[in-house]
Formats: C-alpha cells, sequence, structure tokens
C-alpha cells in the first residue's frame, strides 16, 4: 500500500504541477493520516474488534436488535432522508464501519439459517433500482444540472440494505471461482490505486462530457474496466520485481516497532518510578 500511496502523490503532483510536503508525509503515513479512510477505519475496527464482539456475545438479541435499530436511524435513516450526516462523513467512517460489522455479527449470530434465493433477489434488485430512481428524480427536481447522487452515498439506507441482501443471496450460493480468487488479490490495490489511474486517464477522456448521451452507461463501464485492468497489470509487475522485497520491509517495520514499543514501556516504567517518589515526598 505504501508504494501505491507515495506514487500516487508523485503522478499526480507531476501532471498538476503541484507538489506538496505535507502530501508526500501524509503519503508516507496513509494510516494514521486516514488518506484511505477504508484502510484507516479497517485498521481501527481490527483494533477494537474484541471489545466490540463483547456486544454480540454479552448482549441480549432484544437489546442488540435495538442497538442495531438505533445505530441504523442515527447514520442510516437520518441522513437518507434529510440529506446530512451526524458523523459529516457521508457514512465513510469509522461509525459506518461498526453498523455493518455488527450487522454481520448479527446475521452470523442469528440468521445462520437457509434462506430463499428469490426473496434476496428481489430485496437486492428492489433497493438499487430505488437508488437509481430516487437519485434520478432528485436531479430532475434540482434542474438536471450534474449527477446528483446522495441516494448512492455509504450511509444510503438503500446502499446498506442492498449490500445485506446480495451478502445473503451470494451467501447461499457454494462454487469456487479461479477468477475470482485471483482478481481479489488486486481488490486492494485497485482501491488504493484508482484515483491516481483515474487521473491519467482524465487527462485523455472527460466522462462529463458524456453524462446526456445514451450509450453513457458503456462509456462508464468501459473506464471502469480499463482503470481495474490497468491497477491489476501495474499491480503484477510490482509484485515480480520490486515486490519482492516487501518481506523485508515488513522485517524492518516490525523491528522499527518493537524497538519502539520496549523503549516505551521502559520510559513508562521511569516515568511511574518518579511520580511514585514525588507522591511520596509530598505526603512526607
Amino acid at each position: 500500500m505504501l508504494f501505491y500511496s507515495i506514487s500516487g502523490v508523485v503522478i499526480t503532483g507531476l501532471i498538476s504541477n503541484n507538489f506538496s510536503g505535507i502530501t508526500f508525509i501524509k503519503a508516507c503515513l496513509p494510516v494514521i493520516t486516514s488518506k484511505y479512510w477504508y484502510i484507516t477505519c479497517y485498521f481501527l475496527l481490527v483494533l477494537f474488534s474484541p471489545f466490540i464482539n463483547q456486544i454480540s456475545e454479552k448482549l441480549e438479541k432484544k437489546k442488540f436488535e435495538a442497538l442495531l435499530i438505533t445505530m441504523l436511524f442515527v447514520f442510516s435513516i437520518i441522513p437518507s432522508i434529510f440529506q446530512f450526516h451526524v458523523m459529516n462523513d457521508g457514512g465513510k467512517g469509522l461509525a459506518n464501519m461498526i453498523l455493518m460489522y455488527l450487522i454481520g455479527r448479527y446475521i452470523k449470530t442469528y440468521w445462520n439459517g437457509e434462506y430463499k434465493k428469490i426473496w434476496l433477489s428481489v430485496i437486492s434488485i428492489f433497493s438499487v433500482c430505488a437508488t437509481f430512481i430516487m437519485n434520478m428524480v432528485l436531479s430532475i427536481l434540482r434542474g438536471g444540472i450534474g449527477i446528483e447522487a446522495p441516494f448512492a452515498r455509504d450511509c444510503s439506507i438503500t446502499i446498506i440494505l442492498s449490500s445485506v441482501a446480495i451478502f445473503m443471496l451470494f451467501r447461499e450460493f457454494h462454487y469456487k471461482s479461479i477468477l475470482i480468487n485471483i482478481l481479489a488479490k488486486h481488490v486492494v490495490v485497485i482501491y488504493v490505486f484508482e484515483g491516481t489511474m483515474r487521473t491519467v486517464l482524465n487527462q485523455y477522456i472527460d466522462i462529463i462530457s458524456f453524462e446526456k448521451k445514451w450509450y453513457l452507461f458503456a462509456i462508464v463501464a468501459l473506464y471502469v474496466i480499463a482503470i481495474m485492468a490497468i491497477c491489476i497489470i501495474v499491480n503484477l509487475i510490482r509484485s515480480k520485481s520490486i515486490g519482492k522485497l516487501d518481506k523485508y520491509g515488513v522485517y524492518i517495520i516490525l523491528k522499527i516497532g518493537n524497538w519502539s514499543f520496549e523503549k516505551f514501556v521502559v520510559y513508562f516504567k521511569i516515568c511511574k518510578q518518579k511520580i511514585v517518589r514525588l507522591l511520596v515526598n509530598v505526603e512526607q
């Protein structure tokens, strides 16, 4: 991820002729600086998951459901109706990640049976169509200028509903796909590097100029496929070349992390001893 984060800043800076030292520092610390919100939230979710898991393990079913309904109302239904988000992140933040994680825990704990594929398919199609229709209606009501897509935000109730339904639908299928397994290895790279590739492709193609064309969907589909293909090719080249040095980089980072932690523990003990001595002297 660090390679693509730094490469993205360099490439974007060369294209825009606007290179910032602060931006470069953020690229070197992508998790801490939340350069990629999903990666940062994922790390935080892993960090807090042992405590979050206590919710599903300790709470009664009714209280767990009450918690999920409350979170859905605050973080999804209200933003969907009033078009603003309590956390001011449109669902691209830790609150929404925790909500989806808890929904997943609830499904695993209480919805572990088999469900009819037809109903899951209907719910999936309905929620996706509802998202498109509501966005189109809102765009028309606002004069048809530009593309409005507030109901396609991560916090939208229709997006959450379709996500859960599609997840449960595919959970009912049992098959193996070599192609999916191959593509899955490149998902993180596509997520991290697609913004850079869009910046490059936008120098040659302007998607907005096609927004009123009847073949807009085909153009967007080709645009997306091209970006994914380029990201995968770049990742394959990197993995066959400098990617072989990754294990050494991980080793160095772990060494530095362990050394820093050991120094912190020693420093903490020294500070603790000094505080204890200070308190003893004050009492005397």
